[in-house]
Order: structure tokens, then C-alpha cells, then sequence
């Protein structure tokens, strides 16, 4: 099942990339996106993988948790 789930994430990110591929010229905006997109990607299937890892907020909160208390 994990395996199907892969492959599907797998494929979006490629339907994405080839989609917004041709409708960009600038090779920055290409790299950028491939870039934003294989990130996405990569992060989708760790979590797929290892689902007890912790999200984007909770490590923004470890980050910077202090900060915002001693802004306060």
C-alpha cells in the first residue's frame, strides 16, 4: 500500500514539474520550482514513511518558542 502511495506522490511531482516546466522560460523560475517542488516531494514521502516524525509547526515552535517569549 506504502508502495502505491510512493509512486502516486512520485508522479504528481513530476506532472507538476512537466506542467510548470513548459510554462516558464526563465531558467531561474525552472530551478526555483524544481527545486520547491522536489523539497515538497521528498518531505511528503519521509513522512509517508516515518509518520511519527514531527511537523513544520512543531519545529518552528522549537525554533523559535524562546523568541517569542522573550519578545513579549
Amino acid at each position: 500500500m506504502k508502495f502505491l502511495s510512493t509512486l502516486g506522490i512520485v508522479v504528481l511531482a513530476v506532472a507538476i514539474i512537466l506542467g510548470e516546466w513548459r510554462g516558464s522560460k526563465s531558467k531561474k523560475m525552472r530551478a526555483a520550482m524544481a527545486g520547491i517542488t522536489l523539497a515538497a516531494t521528498l518531505l511528503a514521502l519521509l513522512l509517508l514513511i516515518y509518520p511519527g516524525l514531527p511537523g513544520p509547526t512543531r519545529m518552528m515552535k522549537l525554533l523559535f518558542g524562546r523568541l517569542d517569549k522573550i519578545m513579549e
